[in-house]
């Protein structure tokens, strides 16, 4: 089932990455009533990322082939060559697209305090 866009209207920013693992965490945090409730994104097999460590009003969505053909350009030969369209996110914000390359996407929903990540590798809790 191909993804469907999801907006981001607060600020989404780079939260945490395991190089090891290669595990990016990318995080929207709302305040609901008196608490906070974050929004995680955690891109797994991360092999490619082009974007700000902030971003406000972002919409993520499933890259075109253009967008692929961006990220294989971007790429040495070794690797573009293994690239598959489904592997490349794109968050769009102002105008302008950033660009995720990711074997896999999963929307998280919790109440970590500003510290704490997502990533299961690193969580001590």
């Amino acid at each position: 089932m191909p993804m469907e866009p999801m907006h981001f209207p607060d600020m989404l920013y780079v939260m945490d990455f395991s190089l090891t693992h290669r595990v990016l965490l990318l995080r929207m945090t709302e305040i609901v009533g008196t608490s906070h409730q974050n929004t995680d994104l955690l891109f797994g097999s991360t092999f490619y990322v082009e974007l700000p460590v902030n971003l406000y009003g972002a919409t993520l969505s499933p890259g075109t082939d253009e967008d692929v053909a961006y990220v294989r350009s971007r790429c040495n030969e070794e690797i573009s060559v293994w690239i598959e369209p489904r592997e490349i996110f794109v968050l769009m914000a102002f105008d302008r697209k950033h660009y995720i390359g990711a074997g896999t996407l999963q929307v998280l929903h919790n109440t970590y305090l500003g510290g704490e990540t997502s990533i299961g590798a690193k969580r001590t809790s």
